[in-house]
């Protein structure tokens, strides 16, 4: 007997849904066992919603609880005076946060400059014509009164260099380069060195917008440098006009600052694109991800006010101290507002660049509801993700060349990225955790794609009972997945603390809340998969 989906259902599950059930034709069965994760009963899909939600929401209160019961041992420069209406006691400890949000509102100049040309060009056609050459020469302008010219220099011979290892058609040559300028920028000595280059004293964390933007660029570079390599495309456009796009590839002002990151080629191709009048459906979509941001904004603000989580985080003998549903809720809180920084953070100029037509990875998905280890790289940083896979994993071999090539192709992509983001011990164990899950991944879909599985699947369980045992795998993979975020939100120290008193505290008690809730997670993440493709099975009608 099958369900309304085409799915094989066997005892209980039969007899429990028998009214709902329909009998189509035996060639459904002529597919892969089981495709992806199938309706649950009602009762049971709000069973483990129910217990999400609950975990979630007692997590949230005993962090509340905490910031309270602790504020006198904090570090005073960790707070600010915030909105009264809120308790006037505002979290500022978190510097990347604080940082990039400052940084936006010292760029609106720049960004409503960028903003007013993109416009003009719109409505004239001799200047859409030219758009390209006049957002360079506005955005190397630009960056040169904001950082001065030695530092904005310093660009240029970055997005020159990686133009020149491109003529060598050599992607050995361009991965020397980029590699080598990563540990230029790791360097600690050379990295104070670049303090002198920002000319403008009174530009508040312009050192730190200058590192950071030349990690960004190594990015863009390495990039544009392989995609050129590639398609030798400077042999029949010349060198000159190749040039012209790399450099406004690198110094578009949008997404020049934080990023998302956009693949070089499409870059290209919608910047030579003629601009044309914003459709109804465009300008209605716009002020959607206008408010959504706007939104987050608010609710990030409130957040700090409520959940003191970053000063929590480097208190460390109050982290030691806590209760184990606080503990819990610091990690899970520090989870959700890294989502909510890149939510404004990507979301915003990827809106920006939209006005220019130019379509960049937006909105990052909520983690909170994210078991395995591949899903969340989709689905966090797009941009990020398209890079290593195009650059790196496919050209590897990626799972075309079987299991050996595919997993010492994740390993160099984790590498890679551990080098990029600053070579820390931290950020060591967060690389070796997120290569063993996805380890564990592709070895758990390789005995899941085996024939004699899926017999088995079929005869003794059924698809509802496959997505039970499943969701019972993805218990540990949530875990570590969590633990390599603790070690790269929080450091090592934050991470073993998590870990250690969370297991071996309260045993077997905690364990067992861990192993329920955490069930609850994987199955409600295995219910909004399901609503997502139905979704986007209405969208393609």
């Amino acid at each position: 007997m099958v369900n309304q989906n085409g799915h094989r259902e066997t005892g209980n599950d039969q007899r429990a849904e028998e009214e709902e059930v329909s009998e189509p034709s035996k060639a459904s069965k002529i597919r892969l066992y089981y495709s992806g994760p199938v309706p649950l009963p009602r009762w049971e899909t709000w069973m483990y919603i129910s217990g999400w939600v609950g975990a979630v929401s007692f997590c949230y209160y005993a962090v509340y609880e905490a910031s309270k019961q602790y504020a006198n041992e904090f570090d005073r420069s960790s707070f600010v005076d915030g909105w009264k209406i809120l308790g006037g006691r505002k979290d500022v400890s978190n510097f990347e946060w604080i940082f990039w949000s400052t940084l936006f509102f010292q760029l609106w100049k720049i960004i409503a400059g960028h903003m007013l040309i993109g416009q003009l060009c719109r409505l004239s056609p001799d200047l859409n014509r030219w758009r390209g050459d006049i957002f360079l020469v506005y955005g190397v302008c630009a960056l040169t009164l904001l950082i001065g010219p030695w530092a904005c220099g310093v660009f240029v011979v970055q997005s020159l260099l990686f133009y020149a290892a491109s003529l060598s058609c050599n992607s050995i040559c361009i991965w020397i380069l980029s590699i080598a300028l990563i540990f230029i920028n790791n360097n600690r000595t050379i990295n104070e060195k670049m303090e002198n280059l920002n000319w403008d004293k009174n530009f508040r964390h312009g050192y730190f917008m200058i590192t950071a933007d030349f990690a960004m660029n190594i990015i863009r570079g390495t990039g544009a440098a392989l995609s050129l390599a590639e398609s030798k495309s400077w042999l029949s456009k010349g060198h000159f006009a190749c040039v012209k796009d790399v450099l406004l590839y690198m110094f578009y002002i949008p997404l020049f600052f934080c990023g998302p990151l956009v693949n070089f080629e499409d870059f290209c191709k919608q910047m030579s694109k003629p601009v044309v009048p914003f459709s109804r459906e465009v300008k209605t979509s716009m002020i959607k991800r206008l408010l959504r941001i706007v939104i987050w904004w608010f609710v990030i603000n409130i957040f700090l006010h409520l959940f003191h989580i970053t000063a929590l985080q480097k208190s460390h003998h109050v982290m030691s101290r806590l209760r184990l549903w606080a503990l819990a809720g610091v990690g899970f809180c520090q989870g959700q507002f890294f989502m909510q920084k890149y939510f404004i953070m990507f979301g915003l100029p990827s809106l920006i660049a939209s006005l220019d037509d130019i379509i960049a990875p937006s909105f990052p998905k909520c983690i909170s509801r994210i078991y395995l280890f591949s899903e969340m790289w989709k689905s966090f940083d797009h941009g990020l993700y398209n890079f290593i896979k195009s650059h790196i994993y496919i050209p590897l071999g990626g799972s075309r060349k079987g299991a050996f090539r595919q997993l010492l192709a994740s390993f160099l992509c984790f590498a890679f990225i551990y080098l990029w983001h600053g070579a820390t011990r931290s950020l060591l164990f967060w690389a070796l955790l997120n290569h063993a899950g996805i380890v564990a991944e592709v070895l758990g879909t390789k005995l899941t794609q085996m024939k004699f599985v899926q017999q088995m699947e079929e005869e003794y369980l059924g698809l509802r009972n496959s997505r039970r045992i499943r969701a019972l795998f993805g218990i540990p993979m949530f875990c570590l997945s969590a633990m390599a975020t603790f070690y790269f939100f929080g450091g090592s120290f934050m991470a073993q603390t998590i870990y250690r008193r969370l297991l071996f505290e309260g045993f077997p008690l905690s364990n067992l809340a861990l192993v329920i809730f955490v069930y609850c997670l994987v199955q409600t993440s295995m219910e909004v998969q399901i609503w997502e493709a139905k979704k986007a099975g209405q969208k393609s009608l």
